[in-house]
């Protein structure tokens, strides 16, 4: 693993001093404490505390994006969003709190939901069921957040798999594979009445014939 820069280090003490004490404490010169940091050499990277919160959202945002595949955008998205991360968790409830002095920070968060909206409904294909997904998903999140009586970790992978089941397009698994399997199985032959001929009784003549 390659050394965090210093300024990746900044953010990591960020966090921890928002995780321990809430956002109220998240001050410059206690960031600077706990990254064992001059005040000025935190002011070297972030000018004031608006810049530091900013970064640290914007940093947030990135790591959730790297756990998003191209490939599996939706899988990816619904799993990364339902996985447990308590001290995740934490760092955003005092992030939010901090940007609520102060809502125009929160504009990166903003500016990325239209680009994960719309990848979603690109995969999915249906724009109600990508809704659904998404704002389910949010809800998860402000359940965590607020501590509104969040699922358990049993529940959480249920939900990501009921999820899925309604992401998914309809001709993706069960619809496709029973039509495969379906076509698979060769009819039963019927044997038609019509095509049996019915047994006639014997003529006159050959019963005379049987007779001789």
């Amino acid at each position: 693993m390659p050394k965090p820069s210093k300024r990746e280090s900044l953010l990591a003490a960020a966090g921890r001093v928002i995780q321990r004490s809430g956002s109220s404490a998240l001050t410059l010169d206690a960031v600077a404490a706990e990254a064992k940091v001059s005040k000025g050499g935190l002011l070297y990277h972030f000018a004031s505390k608006e810049e530091l919160v900013t970064a640290l959202l914007q940093s947030m945002l990135e790591s959730f994006d790297q756990r998003l595949s191209p490939d599996a955008f939706g899988e990816s998205y619904i799993r990364a969003s339902v996985a447990e991360d308590p001290e995740q968790v934490l760092t955003a409830v005092g992030l939010l709190a901090a940007i609520a002095m102060a809502p125009a920070l929160i504009e990166p968060l903003r500016a990325r939901y239209p680009e994960w909206d719309a990848k979603l409904l690109a995969e999915c294909g249906d724009r109600t069921s990508a809704l659904v997904v998404r704002l389910a998903l949010d809800g998860l999140f402000m359940a965590d957040l607020l501590e509104l009586a969040p699922p358990s970790k049993a529940e959480r992978q249920l939900l990501a798999e009921r999820l899925l089941q309604l992401y998914r397009k309809p001709g993706d698994s069960g619809s496709r594979r029973g039509e495969h399997q379906g076509s698979d199985k060769t009819p039963a032959k019927r044997t038609s009445k019509a095509a049996t001929p019915a047994k006639r009784p014997p003529t006159k003549a050959a019963r005379s014939k049987r007779s001789v």
